[in-house]
């Protein structure tokens, strides 16, 4: 879906289809999901925004500790404000992730181009940046 809720363990479950136990085994309070889509070279491409609420910095942080070590490739980064995010990239998709205090952010696009993986880069400022 292009926009979903989750303010329980149940309905985090049904919107990630079951994936939702590394989430609620680190404090997962709510979370939103958001889809975006557009063009890039000509190309449809689709970017999902997903915000998770975990309690705290130290549940987010083991958290993200945790989702770092399933990666295969993980490239560090940082966002513009120094938020600590990691850049995994496949062919097809790119995603970035960070955490900003209680916040774990997943940022993904439908594209592996270097142009997408800057568009992701600016979402995922502009969402590092409104966090409070």
């Amino acid at each position: 879906p292009d926009y979903w809720y989750a303010i329980n363990n149940d309905e985090l479950y049904e919107a990630i289809n079951g994936e939702g136990v590394i989430y609620t085994s680190n404090g997962f309070v709510e979370a939103i999901n958001q889809s975006y889509e557009g063009m890039i070279l000509g190309v449809d491409a689709f970017i999902i925004v997903r915000i998770f609420d975990q309690g705290n910095a130290n549940n987010c942080k083991s958290l993200f500790d945790e989702i770092v070590l399933q990666l295969s490739n993980p490239i560090n980064w940082s966002t513009n404000s120094d938020t600590e995010a990691i850049v995994e990239r496949y062919p097809i998709s790119q995603i970035v992730i960070f955490r900003n205090s209680k916040y774990y952010v997943s940022c993904s696009i439908s594209s592996g181009t270097d142009e997408a993986l800057d568009i992701l880069k600016t979402f995922a400022n502009n969402v590092d940046s409104k966090i409070k």
